[in-house]
This record gives structure tokens, sequence and C-alpha cells, in this order.
């Protein structure tokens, strides 16, 4: 419950200066042959948090989990011969005003967030954007 309050109060204090919105975010967990529900929701939570702080005058709408992507991106590494557990989400923001980097007033769908493990059994953001 602190962890729940302590999450809130955080979102709350980034929405405050101006940061990205995450307060309303549909998160679709789905079901997976790869990865447990948690392992997913833990995933989402680097995206949220790393939208609220570096997507100013964005709100972000909605984060998928994608199985089929995640394959892809799996394999891909796999034949760079890079291991390792890899996850891809995918999700729609919208842009209000922006920051000068993004079409402002305008909805991006489909953007891609790739997460790798890291050392301790979490996940690391490694790429986003469209590709």
């Amino acid at each position: 419950m602190k962890k729940k309050i302590l999450a809130l109060v955080l979102v709350l204090a980034l929405l405050l200066t101006g940061c990205g919105n995450v307060l309303t975010v549909r998160r679709v967990v789905g079901d997976s042959d790869l990865y447990s529900k948690r392992e997913i929701r833990d995933a989402m939570g680097v995206v949220t948090r790393h939208f609220a702080l570096h997507f100013r005058g964005c709100t972000l709408l909605e984060v998928v989990y994608d199985e089929e992507k995640t394959l892809q991106e799996t394999e891909r590494r796999a034949e760079d011969g890079e291991t390792g557990d890899v996850m891809v989400l995918t999700s729609s923001f919208y842009v209000a005003d922006g920051d000068g980097s993004l079409n402002p007033h305008s909805t991006y769908n489909g953007w891609s967030w790739e997460l790798e493990r890291n050392g301790l059994g979490g996940w690391k953001l490694t790429n986003w954007g469209y590709g």
C-alpha cells in the first residue's frame, strides 16, 4: 500500500512540474507465453516513468504488450548474436503543445518501446519511437 501511495505522489509531483501526463493511461497486458503479467506490468512501469519525465506536454493514452513484436525483436537480436530477454510495448499518446520535437495537437499511435532485462531482473528501456 505504501508503494502505491508513493507512486501516486511521484506521478502527481511530475504532473505539477509540467512533464508528461500518465494519470489516465490504459494498460493492456494481455496473454503471453513469454512473460508473466507482473513482468509485463513492471516493464510498463518503466515506460510510464520515462514518459512522465521526458514527454513534456504529452498525455500517454495507452500502453500495450505486443507479443508478436517481442518475438520478432528477439529473433532479430538472436541473428545478431545477442542474448537476453527483450520486450516490446506499443503505445499511443497525445501531444498538446509539446516541446517542439513532436507535432502539436496530434496523436501518435504505434509508438514502440523496447526493453531488455537488466542485471537485477528488472527492465531497462533501450529504444523507443517508430521503427
